[in-house]
């Protein structure tokens, strides 16, 4: 852009260390999700006041203010400049977004220069491969204002918040953040470099799924959202397939949760006589995401929302696409006539017509998860005690051919 955050305009171009987290706690009701307009879940009533807003990690307390994009990124933390004993040798391009582009990376360390080696830096061992998204500053401001796109700021901001949360079984399921840097024109967000791709490009290369291979990734991928629901307190609003990536390593197959950049904390009460936490319905956010994964109370757009119970339709066409290879139907409408079907109930009738002999446990998870009414869709809970997923640990999928240094096209959200 020319500049970095406003209250840097003076900094040179060597990057420096920047630290969001703290201006995560206004994202949510930068985007409306306020007390007066928040709905109860259970008793629908816009009652609830600023004082009996709770969320189960104290340290970052929701407030009431509004914040805009200047404010949040004069308010951000910008450390003085370091006298690293590391760096980051960017490579070639894994895939471009709005707001710039994802390159692979090779972490470097500092190294003390001998007379026959007068190196600064030397790569480490065992080798760090690092995938770096590079957003450009000028993107950023254009763009992060508007509801459906992805925002940066609050991308970064959500990674770091989450760094600060207690350590749990599925925390590694949602990809972490190594470091945030920028210069003058560009926030450098640096992230484990994961070397299979999207869990999209490895469905296109296999076409489909068996239903074990299908379970292997559906358990990773309702863990990722237990950690987001349960301890984080966040809706992702973007789930897709696109937003998992896979990673192969003598540790085993992962699937990590990427991309929070439409994220949401979730406003909670609690109740003072049992201490339990339930979570508010939110006012109408805009319609993001793709359209293949979006809700259709999202697509509407004119109610208050669960923003749980919106990841956990998205998670019903993933399982769909993982077992059939092609998406359900087009748009999450009554006027999609295959999504009309679904959604009256008529999912298991519609697959065995067409020759499709799945378990009846699997076609029951997908008529549950895909139900239009959210008050009547599965919980994430109730996802994970169905007798389809309970049924048993899949073991890892043969490992999939490795994508040529992946590339992929991030299509805004719209």
């Amino acid at each position: 852009m020319g500049a970095p955050p406003p209250n840097n305009t003076g900094a040179s171009s060597t990057c420096r260390p920047v630290y969001y987290a703290d201006a995560f706690a206004d994202f949510d009701v930068s985007n409306g999700m306020n007390a007066n307009n928040a709905v109860h879940q259970q008793q629908q009533t816009t009652t609830t006041t600023k004082n009996q807003r709770h969320h189960p990690y104290e340290p970052l307390q929701m407030t009431c203010g509004t914040a805009t994009a200047e404010e949040v990124l004069r308010n951000a933390t910008v450390q003085p400049q370091l006298n690293a004993d590391k760096a980051y040798w960017l490579q070639n391009t894994l895939a471009t977004c709005i707001y710039g582009r994802v390159r692979k990376a090779l972490a470097l360390r500092r190294r003390i220069a001998t007379p026959e080696i007068n190196a600064e830096w030397e790569l480490t061992y065992p080798r760090e491969e690092c995938a770096v998204k590079e957003m450009i500053w000028t993107r950023i401001r254009r763009y992060r204002q508007r509801r459906e796109n992805e925002d940066p700021i609050k991308e970064v901001a959500a990674m770091q918040y989450i760094s600060l949360l207690p350590e749990t079984n599925e925390r590694h399921l949602v990809l972490q953040q190594k470091d945030l840097l920028f210069d003058d024109r560009y926030l450098y967000s640096v992230m484990p470099f994961c070397n299979h791709g999207e869990l999209f490009s490895v469905l296109e290369r296999n076409e489909r799924f068996s239903e074990d291979d299908a379970r292997f990734w559906m358990i990773q991928m309702l863990g990722s959202l237990k950690f987001m629901q349960e301890v984080a307190g966040i809706c992702h609003r973007d789930v897709s397939l696109e937003n998992f990536m896979v990673n192969i390593d003598e540790t085993g197959h992962r699937c990590l949760m990427i991309d929070l950049g439409m994220c949401l904390r979730v406003p909670h009460v609690v109740d003072p006589a049992t201490g339990r936490h339930s979570h508010l319905l939110m006012p109408p956010q805009g319609t993001c995401g793709k359209w293949f994964y979006m809700s259709p109370e999202v697509a509407y757009n004119r109610t208050s929302f669960d923003g749980f119970k919106a990841d956990m339709w998205a998670m019903g066409v993933i399982l769909y696409m993982m077992l059939m290879g092609s998406p359900p139907f087009e748009t999450p409408t009554p006027d999609d006539r295959y999504f009309a079907f679904i959604t009256a109930g008529h999912l298991r009738r519609m697959l065995l017509n067409g020759g499709y002999h799945f378990s009846e446990e699997v076609m029951d998870l997908l008529q549950k998860l895909l139900t239009s009414d959210f008050r009547q869709r599965l919980s994430l809970q109730e996802a994970l005690e169905h007798p389809w997923i309970t049924m048993g640990n899949a073991p890892p999928p043969p490992p999939p051919e490795a994508p040529p240094e992946w590339f992929t096209m991030h299509q805004s959200a719209s």
